[in-house]
């Protein structure tokens, strides 16, 4: 909720300091006026100002009322990350203030709890906000305000038994029975004006993939940089690697999906918005230019070191209206394993993006050229003909980068490229498969560039050009 006050959001924080004096001092001369002391009243207001700016701060004013709140099953495990933290914190000088004022500290918990839950209501239903209701921040700012509350009513116990006085009583049943029946009302009729209005959503997660506190972190960081402040999680899953390989993070919102690669914590890919945005008959498509300007543009803030490769731009989506930005890197004609691609919309806005951050390996010279591997291939297959090819970095059975031929080989007429698409591939080359009994087979041959010898071969079933 106020993580946005740590990220930059000036705005905000002029907002709340501006606010927080001026309640200050309206706070000091009511107090005054009303007999009670001036420097808790003004601090107490101060307090309340602070807490409803960082709430209520309109963060994104072109947004619709979300009109939904968040049901998160692991809250305990919310509460340690730092978001959750920063919530709690968020209301302890609050409670702690307005106990010390009032030496009243449950009626104090009670009516920050029923604030909370006012203020993520608020935030549910108000456009031009960008913000939702998360069951999260309710639990921990209610944290917030007992640990407050509680910790000044104790301190006030304290001193009072000391001086032999019986001033303050931490719990009276009293106490306790007033406050509660205030608030059940209150609770009531907030419950009442939620039922109509707002839309309440389970976020779960399968325990077996439960991202840790660490992971959960790491993935609301990465959706505050791609999707924006609004935006909100409804599951964060962790997926372990193969053999103890690297695993990934998905990161579920209400505006997009994110993967994060662990224990890395780079982003590798991301849906940024839905794939046709308003594409009909009569839009134009983007053009390369524009998409290149927007997706270099995207790239620079994101993943600066894709900018030393060699860019290409291609139509792409519904009614091919976007264009795909690539950037690859090659060393000696080789693909290396690097890349990045960007799907610029027709209103030049990210859709989707895919990353791939891997520094050039070192490779074993490539020995066989391009003649030299259509030679072995057509020899291979004799009667059909290489119909393209791409030289490239995979790595080979045990890990280690080596350069491969991916040929495209079949009969004459036949129109298609490797499947790898041009693409630089890590992991074992695929095991033979039976050809299709369609005609005619083409074939994708993976062929070693150091020795010459087919390490794979692949058939696919293609119309005849």
């Amino acid at each position: 909720m106020i993580q946005a006050v740590f990220n930059g959001n000036q705005g905000m924080l002029v907002t709340a300091v501006t606010l927080s004096m001026i309640a200050a001092l309206m706070s000091y001369f009511l107090g005054r006026r009303l007999g009670k002391p001036g420097i808790p009243c003004a601090l107490t207001g101060a307090a309340l100002a602070a807490v409803v700016s960082a709430t209520l701060y309109p963060i994104s004013p072109d947004a619709p009322a979300s009109a939904t709140c968040f049901i998160e099953r692991s809250i305990a495990t919310e509460t340690f990350t730092a978001q959750g933290l920063l919530n709690v914190l968020l209301f302890i000088p609050l409670a702690a203030l307005a106990t010390w004022l009032t030496r009243r500290p449950i009626p104090v918990a009670l009516t920050c709890v029923a604030l909370s839950a006012t203020i993520e209501v608020v935030q549910a239903l108000t456009p031009g906000m960008g913000r939702a209701c998360d069951s999260t921040d309710l639990w921990t700012n209610s944290l917030g305000a007992f640990a407050g509350a509680l910790i000044v009513g104790a301190g006030l116990h304290w001193e009072a038994t000391r001086g032999g006085r019986d001033t303050v009583i931490l719990i009276s049943r009293h106490q306790v029975r007033r406050s509660l029946i205030g608030f059940a009302s209150g609770i009531a009729v907030l419950g009442l004006i939620s039922a109509f209005t707002v839309t309440f959503v389970m976020a779960e997660v399968a325990s077996a993939n439960a991202a840790s506190p660490e992971q959960r972190e790491t993935a609301r960081r990465a959706i505050t940089d791609f999707l924006g402040e609004q935006a909100r999680a409804t599951s964060v899953q962790f997926f372990p690697g193969p053999a103890g390989g690297p695993g990934r993070i998905s990161a579920n919102t209400d505006r997009g999906v994110l993967d994060i690669e662990w224990p890395s914590r780079e982003v590798t890919s991301g849906l940024l918005r839905p794939i046709s945005p308003a594409v009909g008959p009569g839009t134009a498509p983007v053009s390369d230019d524009a998409a290149l300007r927007a997706g270099t543009a995207f790239v620079r803030d994101h993943f600066p070191w894709a900018l030393a490769g060699d860019t290409d731009v291609s139509a792409a989506g519904p009614r091919q209206a976007s264009k795909l930005v690539s950037w690859r890197s090659r060393e000696n004609g080789v693909l290396m394993p690097m890349r990045m691609d960007v799907l610029v919309g027709p209103d030049l806005k990210i859709t989707s993006f895919t990353a791939r951050h891997i520094p050039d390996p070192e490779l074993p010279s490539v020995r066989i050229g391009r003649q030299q591997a259509q030679a072995i291939a057509t020899h291979k297959f004799p009667g059909d003909i290489v119909h393209s090819g791409e030289l490239l970095a995979r790595t080979d059975g045990i890990g280690r980068w080596h350069p491969y031929w991916m040929l495209s080989v079949g009969p004459p007429g036949a129109d298609t490229a490797p499947s790898q698409d041009g693409v630089a591939q890590d992991g074992p080359p695929d095991d033979d498969s039976s050809q299709s009994t369609s005609a005619p087979a083409i074939r994708v041959i993976t062929l070693d560039a150091v020795t010459g010898d087919v390490v794979t071969t692949r058939s696919d079933s293609v119309e005849a050009g």
